[in-house]
């Protein structure tokens, strides 16, 4: 968490607020902006989608990667079949255009979703390695 990020409160993951692309923090903002676009930050909560530059590039990748595994099964059956080129060489664009757009798109929600929690277990683990090696640093009555 940057020092520019606001204190957030937790909220515990959610499949819902997944899969309807919310802001993985408050659950209440939208994360998309457009058809497919990504906001910069919530509007409700603040909370920034775009950590760092290039965040996104592994959930491009494994969207592209997930939509190539489930486009060579039915092809071997296409091809076992016997159908014609044309169907053989239409299938896969057909295929990437439409399951690689939306695969794509919600491997980018389930990212932010993922390293949202991640740094929420972070800073949890830094509170308490904190606490370890100061114990006298939480209570209220120190000096």
């Amino acid at each position: 968490m940057s020092t520019q990020d606001p204190p957030r409160p937790h909220q515990p993951f959610s499949i819902l607020a997944l899969l309807r692309a919310r802001c993985p923090a408050c659950h209440q903002g939208k994360v998309t902006e457009g058809l497919i676009g990504i906001r910069p930050k919530c509007a409700t909560c603040e909370y920034n989608f775009y950590p760092e530059s290039g965040f996104y590039l592994g959930a491009i990748a494994v969207g592209f990667l997930l939509t190539a595994a489930l486009t060579i099964p039915p092809m071997i059956a296409l091809k076992l079949m016997n159908v014609e080129i044309e169907i053989l060489l239409g299938f896969p664009l057909v295929e990437f255009l439409f399951l690689g757009t939306f695969l794509t798109f919600y491997s980018k929600i389930l990212w932010l979703h993922l390293e949202y929690k991640m740094s929420r277990s972070l800073e949890s683990l830094d509170r308490v390695m904190d606490r370890e090696s100061n114990p006298s640093a939480g209570t209220p009555n120190s000096p």
